[in-house]
């Protein structure tokens, strides 16, 4: 009797054990501790701070979005607010590198003053999504309409550093030192469509490699920057490194002159709905790139004066 009360023991003792453990296996763990609240400083468009934006996730899986700035000029109303899958803002406008839009978030509303106080929670957004290889930005408009201006910019996550390099070159050569405030894209090639590699930061000292290209109306440099040992080479806009020399523009390949009796206007583009530039006379001798296109019922032909790339008719230009 006692071997049976004591098997008993057992038998009811094992089953307590597991019937615990398969309770600790069903419990929900706990936390491995909260997120931390992503802080992003809004700047205006001349690079001078005007509040702060903050991004905390909750434990349901939304965000809250708080919003406090002041010192706009007075902008009363609402006002369009996005967030962007890159952590960059690039000057003058904020809209050369605002990247892909990822959430539009409920309207600004900004006092007379120019000053606006903003408190939502959305599923738009998430971890996940403030952390992608780019970071994230937030952008705000002058209006409700995304064609309208953008008046602010505050970078919530900068982009991950650490993207694949392409073929390292060793750093010999003249340096230059970024200038632009918010930063300046290196990218893979010379152009604003080319994939961004590194978001350069304002100080920091490239090697320039000597190769210089025109694309997009902007000269490019092919630099070379070195992070935590690892070597990153691209392109990126001379305009905003210092110690880069200006070079001529490139060799025209052709002389023409103005044939129309009442001047010649010169167009931002190929197009009559592109702004006109200035107007040359009668006889005025031109240089053209070789770069022609059909817009209108015209041939346009690419042209650069004083420095400025512009485009005019080729039907009232002229061999000389």
């Amino acid at each position: 009797m006692r071997e049976s009360s004591l098997g008993r023991q057992r038998i009811l003792l094992t089953a307590i054990l597991t019937l615990g453990l398969l309770l600790i296996g069903l419990a929900p763990a706990a936390p491995a501790g909260a997120q931390s609240t992503f802080v992003a400083p809004v700047l205006a468009v001349a690079g001078d701070v005007k509040g702060t934006a903050t991004f905390t996730p909750t434990a349901t899986g939304a965000t809250a979005v708080t919003l406090n700035i002041s010192g706009f000029d007075p902008v009363a109303g609402s006002h369009r607010f996005v967030v962007t899958n890159t952590g960059i803002c690039c000057p003058p406008d904020f809209r050369q590198c605002a990247g892909q839009t990822i959430a539009v978030l409920p309207e600004v509303q900004f006092t007379a003053d120019g000053s606006a106080s903003y408190h939502v929670v959305t599923h738009a957004i998430n971890v996940a999504s403030l952390t992608g290889r780019f970071g994230s930005a937030l952008l705000l408009f002058a209006d409700t309409s995304p064609e309208s201006d953008v008046i602010a910019c505050g970078v919530i996550v900068p982009p991950f550093t650490q993207s694949p390099p392409v073929t390292p070159i060793p750093p010999t050569g003249p340096t230059a030192t970024v200038t632009a405030r918010l930063g300046l894209n290196m990218r893979q090639g010379p152009g604003l469509a080319q994939p961004r590699i590194l978001a350069l930061r304002f100080g920091e000292r490239v090697t320039l490699t000597g190769e210089r290209a025109f694309a997009d109306g902007i000269e490019w440099a092919r630099v070379v920057a070195v992070r935590a040992g690892r070597t990153f080479t691209g392109w990126s806009a001379t305009a905003f490194l210092s110690g880069v020399d200006t070079p001529p523009p490139p060799p025209p390949t052709a002389n023409v002159r103005v044939t129309a009796p009442a001047g010649l206007r010169l167009r931002d583009g190929p197009g009559l709905g592109f702004a006109i530039r200035r107007i040359v006379p009668f006889g005025t001798h031109l240089r053209t790139t070789g770069v022609r296109q059909s817009a209108d019922g015209y041939a346009w032909a690419q042209i650069v004066i004083d420095g400025l790339t512009v485009w005019a008719a080729d039907a009232f230009l002229a061999p000389l």
